[in-house]
């Protein structure tokens, strides 16, 4: 009899198996790989709006769950010090101010949450707006494109009135967006003026003296004097594309039947350069020239223009990021304490004649002059990005 009842145990326990198999129960999801499971066997990933996230107090705003994965309860924290355990609270701000919002949303997976930070801006209903404004860039060569933007805190602004002090606009400019662009077509230094109004009519000015300055139109070339013997040279900027190919852009030395040399910072060894090889800005050029010689490159005209390099960590042969003579902390600001060491090349006495320390990493001499179109050898203890504007 028991036997009989063993059997009939064994035969109930695989049915029941098969059955559950047969209708696709995962006994253990997480076998699985990502993506194949139901939303709900994970934890949710927070994320909310609300709408509005600006106005005058008191400010009523409905938060909205945008979270994902099935999330089963809410943890709502407004910044002002009240909180919500509702999926979608409406919460009313009684005082000015920015605040932070803070969501945790979980089910039975676990939890996780987000802060945006300054995400409501209550202003006081009488408030007066607080003008400022910003330009992407402030220097450059005509024909000069700048984009403003109207960084106005003290109330929702529904007009502005912008004025650039050049000859081209006479009159201000009303312009509802927040950002606006302008050209100036003449050498000179530019006011710049910003009106606006708010929501509650209250409006304020504000002129920034002097705050575009606007050269004459950028040199199309730069020239270098190569000396007898090994020369270290580097192009700061993109070059005209009929004039990028190394057969052209040293046609005029006499070489001496010696090879251009490049030099590759990743498997650290020289590179020979044939005719067809192209120049790019900031790296540096090993030429060698028989007799004293003019070497031009022939720039593209369009600025402003970003350059930019990469990095690796150890020696790397670099060009000065300027068509001006500058100083390296100048010059390398966006690669800042990561360089350590730069080694400037003497043609004149063919041989390495000064030593650039910097000074943010403990040396004494990063504002010692350094000059476009020469090359240079710079030291980095680890990998970093070189981007430089150039207006």
């Amino acid at each position: 009899m028991r036997y009989f009842a063993l059997i009939f145990y064994i035969l109930c326990v695989a049915l029941i198996s098969g059955a559950y198999a047969g209708c696709g129960v995962d006994t253990n999801p997480y076998d699985d790989s990502p993506g194949t499971l139901p939303n709900g066997y994970y934890p949710p990933a927070a994320d909310f709006s609300g709408n509005p996230v600006q106005g005058y107090a008191p400010l009523a705003i409905l938060f909205t769950d945008r979270s994902t994965n099935v999330p089963t309860y809410w943890a709502w924290n407004f910044g002002d010090g009240q909180t919500s355990n509702n999926n979608n609270p409406v919460h009313t701000y009684q005082s000015p101010g920015m605040y932070s919002v803070s969501l945790t949303a979980g089910n039975g997976y676990g939890g996780n949450s987000i802060t945006k930070t300054n995400y409501v801006v209550v202003n006081p209903a009488s408030s007066t707006p607080v003008v400022d404004f910003s330009a992407n860039i402030t220097l450059g060569n005509v024909p000069l494109v700048v984009e403003f933007t109207d960084l106005t805190s003290g109330g929702i602004i529904i007009s502005r009135a912008w004025t650039f002090g050049d000859n081209d606009i006479p009159v201000p400019e009303l312009t509802t967006g927040s950002k606006i662009v302008h050209t100036f077509t003449e050498a000179g230094q530019f006011n710049v003026s910003l009106t606006v109004t708010a929501e509650n009519n209250q409006s304020a000015s504000l002129e920034k003296t002097s705050f575009i300055r606007v050269k004459p139109p950028a040199t199309e070339q730069g020239t270098i004097t190569l000396m007898r013997g090994w020369n270290l040279v580097s192009t700061p900027l993109p070059l005209k594309d009929q004039y990028r190919a190394a057969g052209l852009i040293f046609a005029g030395v006499d070489m001496d039947s010696r090879s251009l040399f490049s030099y590759d910072a990743g498997s650290k060894h020289y590179t020979p350069l044939d005719s067809q090889s192209i120049l790019l800005p900031l790296e540096g050029i090993w030429v060698y020239s028989k007799n004293e010689a003019p070497l031009t490159f022939k720039y593209q005209v369009t600025r402003p223009v970003v350059i930019s390099k990469h990095m690796t960590s150890g020696w790397n042969l670099i060009g000065y990021p300027s068509v001006e003579p500058g100083n390296a902390r100048e010059g390398f600001v966006s690669i800042g304490s990561t360089w350590s060491t730069i080694l400037c090349f003497n043609t004149t006495m063919q041989q390495y004649s000064s030593t650039i320390f910097n000074e943010q990493a403990g040396g004494p001499s990063d504002q010692q002059l350094m000059y476009p179109m020469n090359g240079y050898w710079i030291f980095m203890p680890s990998e970093g990005d070189l981007s430089v504007l150039i207006a």
